[in-house]
């Protein structure tokens, strides 16, 4: 089962019509269908009831629609994560206490900071 299948699946259940799918994913209409039909095959069943004019979800297809709403969001929640780890801001970060008040007042302070940034990271 490939992405894009499930992708152009999802489409034709919400635009109800291979036609307008295809018109909005910019694919032709045969190969729209023949996409659909694919995923048919490999989960052996069928999707759509193709009697009535409007396309019109089975039981099944409204299951493997609702779980693919899952996995295109679940894809699309990675790459944003993944993007958002490598964009993340590195470096250094260096405060200057005199050593008075740094003795007295932050040395727990600062302790708990480093076990904390050790945890997040």
């Amino acid at each position: 089962m490939e992405m894009k299948d499930l992708r152009y699946f999802v489409e034709v259940a919400n635009y109800g019509s291979f036609t307008k799918a295809a018109q909005q994913t910019f694919l032709s209409q045969p190969a729209l269908s023949k996409s659909v039909q694919k995923l048919e095959r490999e989960l052996n069943v069928e999707l759509f009831e193709r009697s009535t004019r409007k396309l019109k979800l089975t039981d099944a297809g409204n299951i493997v629609y609702k779980q693919s709403l899952h996995i295109l969001n679940a894809t699309n929640e990675l790459t944003t994560l993944l993007d958002d780890l490598m964009n993340l801001p590195t470096g250094k970060i260096k405060i200057g206490i005199p050593p008075l008040i740094g003795t007295l007042f932050f040395q727990r302070s600062l302790q708990n900071l480093g076990r904390y940034i050790r945890t997040f990271l």
